[in-house]
């Protein structure tokens, strides 16, 4: 039986949640009293994705030549994003703990022209805050947090999300919560929320069955292929062919929005649909349970394969509490090996080769010296570990990357 490289966590309740939104159920307001209760005191908005939000908040936040910090290792969209609007970003280079922005870096960047700092907390883990704050007080700075993977992480007991002026989350396919397909921010600017919404107002943000039906497709194979034996029958092999004949396609499957297209529409999915709320409230009431999922599976990954030769796995630090959301492997030698015997165990990993925000073809010259960003980059490699998956298919991953790493010469 084979293993997909993601497992929707997708269980009886989401089901029904599924099918009831599906009939025109309303659930749009009690999501909206969720994200209210787990984030008081804060404007929010929903979108289609999260990456829309990300636009509308540079284009609604920022003036032609401001300058804008972000991580050498986050989600190369949104630099596209930033020179599409006549933004600058300045990359600076990530720690070699997490892979998030370097603290000590930030300030030998900072010109009378930067007007925000991102943090990206990649693969769930929190970045260093508490100096990052500081950072953005004194120079008067805004915070902004990246924390499409790092719900229900937290920073000295205090979640992601609190920290930044403005804050995005994913609620996309493979994330927890999943709306299959959706993001929310939080902000305190007031005047931000309204102009946004002034802009939503507008034609191509539609709920046309023309749009609406594909995704909604795509969405409920998505939950399909979640479950190893149908993802078995249905995809494996053909997954298989396009690796070998198309992984170009392949790789705009996996990792949606990291193409190389030279501009980004922020139109390009259709309103959030009720089945996808009520989806995402059943999830958010399971947050806790995935994430304990996923923490012990990562503790199993990490008894397992602590004495492998050629790999290493990232730890968590002590004052942080990691939802896990991406198990990710540094691998020194041999990424493309591990993967292509992996699936041919029928084991799907994914080749993380696509952080590097350097690594692509901008209008603008993003060449800076990125020492850390460089070693990491193309040895990466992400194991199946949503909470769906059972211990022994935990086990089994990881006894067979074991045995992998330790033959790579």
């Amino acid at each position: 039986m084979s293993i997909p490289f993601f497992s929707i966590d997708f269980k009886k309740i989401d089901w029904s949640a599924y099918l009831k939104g599906s009939v025109g159920i309303n659930f749009e307001n009690s999501i909206d009293t969720l994200i209210n209760k787990r984030f008081p005191n804060r404007k929010f908005l929903k979108f289609p994705s999260s990456r829309m939000g990300f636009y509308f908040f540079l284009e609604q936040n920022f003036k032609s030549g401001d300058e804008i910090i972000f991580p050498a290792m986050g989600f190369p969209l949104y630099i596209k994003m930033a020179i599409q609007l006549g933004l600058k970003p300045i990359l600076v280079d990530v720690e070699d703990r997490h892979l998030t922005i370097n603290p000590e870096l930030i300030v030998q960047n900072i010109t009378n022209k930067t007007k925000a700092i991102i943090v990206t907390h990649l693969f769930g883990h929190p970045g260093y805050l508490n100096e990052i704050v500081n950072i953005c007080k004194k120079y008067e700075i805004e915070l902004v947090e990246d924390c499409a993977q790092s719900l229900d992480s937290f920073y000295e007991k205090v979640e992601t999300g609190n920290f930044g002026n403005t804050v995005f989350f994913s609620t996309g396919a493979v994330k927890v919560p999943t709306s299959l397909g959706g993001g929310f921010i939080l902000t305190n600017n007031s005047n931000l929320v309204e102009k946004i919404n002034l802009r939503l107002k507008n034609e191509k943000y539609t709920s046309s069955i023309k749009k609406i039906f594909p995704y909604y497709l795509k969405n409920l194979i998505s939950v399909l292929n979640s479950y190893p034996i149908l993802y078995s029958v249905l995809s494996h092999r053909i997954l298989g062919l396009l690796k070998k004949r198309n992984p170009e396609l392949l790789r705009k499957i996996f990792y949606s929005g990291m193409d190389r297209d030279s501009v980004f529409n922020p139109w390009e999915r259709p309103k959030q649909m009720n089945y996808q709320y009520a989806v995402c409230c059943s999830q958010f009431n399971r947050i806790r349970e995935m994430t304990e999922s996923r923490r012990k599976n990562g503790k199993i990954l990490n008894e397992i394969l602590k004495d492998s030769k050629n790999l290493r796995f990232f730890k968590e630090e002590k004052n942080c509490f990691w939802n896990n959301q991406y198990y990710v492997l540094y691998v020194e030698n041999g990424v493309k090996e591990m993967y292509e015997s992996m699936f041919r165990e029928g084991i799907h990993l994914l080749d993380e080769n696509v952080w590097d925000c350097s690594n692509y073809e901008f209008p603008i010259n993003l060449k800076y010296p990125l020492p850390v960003t460089k070693s990491f980059s193309g040895k990466l490699i992400r194991i199946p570990n949503n909470s769906l998956l059972s211990e022994k298919n935990i086990e089994n991953i990881a006894i067979k990357i074991k045995k992998i790493a330790n033959n790579i010469s």
